[in-house]
């Protein structure tokens, strides 16, 4: 509102003194009318690249950006968004130069603390990303997001506690969170928690039926509870979304060798270890329940 008094003084001090002022030619400085050309010309091409990147034509937009900050090398939004495209290319030292270059100018622009979070998380930096998450949180606690990308981290680095704490905060802030529920079935499930982690499944799929990672967990939960007719249907509905899942392929199999159905049994490993040969031993460990080598 104080801003919007101060127009309004401006413009009646103006039209009061416009008697005073008929005779004085009012200018803008050339450096001002330079600076401002420059930051709209600069916005075009932020705007142009961003809307290749709604399109999937990241290069494009990379080009866009390029020009952006070549005729406004102040605007912190055309690093991000370079950063943004630069990430989805899978150049992750590209996209963690363009954040650090944005927060030079931004220093505290919460968006992008957290989009170099996300770079360090994929690269593996795992203690960097949980400093950038909670820089994040402390600018703004409600991030949702920010909380269970934390607790993803925090997964990863054998914090479960802590990894529970964020994902349990970021369902209380939006209780429509599927994924927090799949990432919080994956810590009960760690827990022996089976009927928490089969609860929080059920929830997710109530929000996404298409979620592969829920049909998983539920399967994961439904084994340990040892209903294993339905573990072997979660498997299969996970599958059928993710063909992909070299874990599901490999559960699905020991639920078939329950069954006694040796031949599905073996088709199963054999996809599971043709995705990720490093399942292998954890396939000769469980094979030895079976007495089988």
């Amino acid at each position: 509102m104080a801003c919007k008094y101060l127009s309004i003084f401006f413009l009646v001090c103006l039209a009061a003194n416009a008697a005073q002022t008929q005779a004085q030619t009012w200018t803008v400085p050339p450096a001002a009318k330079e600076q401002v050309s420059r930051t709209t010309t600069a916005a075009l091409y932020r705007q142009r690249g961003d809307e290749w990147q709604t399109k999937d034509e990241f290069e494009r937009a990379i080009r866009d950006y390029n020009l952006a900050i070549a005729t406004n090398p102040q605007d912190a939004e055309s690093f991000n968004n370079r950063g943004l495209a630069q990430f989805k290319l899978r150049e992750y030292a590209a996209a963690l130069d363009d954040y650090n270059r944005a927060l030079v100018l931004r220093p505290a622009y919460v968006k992008i603390i957290y989009n170099r979070g996300i770079v360090h998380k994929t690269m593996g930096d795992l203690e960097q990303a949980v400093r950038d998450f909670d820089q994040t949180l402390a600018l703004h606690p409600t991030f949702v997001e920010a909380l269970n990308n934390r607790g993803n981290v925090r997964r990863s680095l054998g914090d479960l506690a802590g990894a529970l704490a964020d994902y349990d905060a970021a369902l209380q802030l939006n209780p429509k969170l599927a994924e927090a529920y799949i990432n919080r079935a994956a810590i009960k499930l760690a827990q022996q928690d089976a009927r928490g982690a089969l609860q929080d499944s059920q929830h997710a799929l109530k929000l996404n039926p298409q979620l592969a990672a829920a049909y998983h967990n539920r399967g994961l939960a439904l084994k340990a509870l040892q209903s294993f007719a339905a573990a072997h249907e979660s498997f299969s509905r996970a599958l059928d979304l993710n063909p992909q899942c070299a874990e599901a392929w490999l559960q699905r199999g020991f639920m078939n060798r329950l069954k006694n159905d040796v031949v599905a049994a073996e088709a199963d490993f054999t996809q599971a270890l043709k995705l990720n040969p490093d399942l292998q031993a954890a396939l000769n460990n469980s094979l030895r329940f079976f007495g089988a080598k």
